[in-house]
């Protein structure tokens, strides 16, 4: 479920594993209200309840936020510029009238640009740190 003002977006299954953070309407199974609340996945018991809300689109997952950038350790520098030990990281997120419709990421160190690419939400953030081995 996409939402109007494009602040969160609809992950894909093969996203979702142990540790990720999204938001879930469990009411709307029941034809409740539009009641959102935060969950992390903790087990796989608990991913395969995320499947299940996945598949009548009562989960949504946030996009990146800078305030999410900046409790991961890193300092802005200048707009869309942080820092963090020997890492440098740019962010890009383009918007048309207030709605996302792009959010990349390049992270540098002293040798060169380590990555480039898609990173829509913290999730995906915390994997490329970790893969890069960004503490």
């Amino acid at each position: 479920m996409e939402n109007e003002n494009k602040q969160y977006f609809t992950p894909d299954i093969t996203d979702i594993k142990v540790g990720y953070e999204c938001e879930v309407n469990p009411s709307s199974l029941a034809g409740g209200k539009d009641y959102w609340v935060n969950n992390i996945a903790k087990s796989i018991i608990n991913l395969q309840g995320l499947e299940e809300l996945l598949k009548v689109d009562c989960l949504r997952t946030p996009y990146l936020t800078k305030e999410q950038i900046e409790n991961e350790g890193w300092k802005e520098e200048r707009e869309n510029y942080y820092y963090k030990e020997d890492a440098q990281l740019h962010t890009f997120i383009g918007k048309i009238d207030n709605k996302i419709f792009d959010m990349r990421i390049s992270i540098y160190n002293d040798i060169g640009k380590l990555f480039y690419g898609e990173c829509k939400d913290i999730n995906t953030f915390r994997w490329i740190c970790k893969l890069l081995k960004i503490n």
